[in-house]
């Protein structure tokens, strides 16, 4: 089998982990395309119209129901309670990239959808970047309790840390 084809194979069951700012949804995207498999966006099962967060015990059933599928990708976001997203996963792809990288990403990605709402959120969910959370992007404040949660799943992880990189791993599935 061909490096592309090994990858195939064994890239069934995604998880996709981030910073802030690293274009998780972009990756995603193209890899649900590459692959042929379907996306579940974390912002599209956390967040109701307006802003207004998901009832906890529905994520939860949701989460469930998406862990139950034989070939998905999941966009979602790393904490403690993630252990059986992390177990699930045939292979995690971590956008480990520069909190400078974040930052800027950060501010383009408001920047082009500034004053509405991105494709995978719920109504009336407007785009928005404030201080804190750009500061949360610029000093990667969330990779530590990303690197704290990852450590007992080194052996299926991708970790990216530029654009370079991921467009080179998105090559080897082409």
């Amino acid at each position: 089998l061909s490096t592309r084809d090994t990858n195939r194979l064994i890239m069934k069951k995604i998880l996709i982990i981030w910073i802030s700012g690293t274009g998780k949804t972009t990756l995603a995207l193209k890899l649900s395309s590459i692959l042929n498999i379907p996306l579940f966006h974390y912002d599209t099962y956390c967040w109701n119209n307006n802003w207004i967060q998901q009832n906890e015990e529905m994520v939860k059933q949701k989460i469930l129901k998406m862990l139950s599928e034989d070939h998905c990708i999941l966009e979602w976001y790393i904490e403690p309670g993630s252990k059986e997203r992390l177990e699930w996963a045939d292979r995690i792809i971590y956008l480990d990239y520069s909190g400078l990288q974040a930052a800027i990403w950060g501010i383009q990605r408001w920047w082009k959808y500034r004053g509405r709402k991105r494709p995978e959120m719920a109504d009336g969910c407007i785009e928005k970047l404030d201080w804190n959370h750009l500061r949360v992007m610029f000093w990667r404040d969330e990779r530590k309790e990303i690197e704290r949660v990852i450590v007992w799943y080194e052996y299926k992880l991708v970790r990216l840390r530029s654009r370079k990189e991921t467009n080179s791993f998105l090559s080897t599935l082409i």
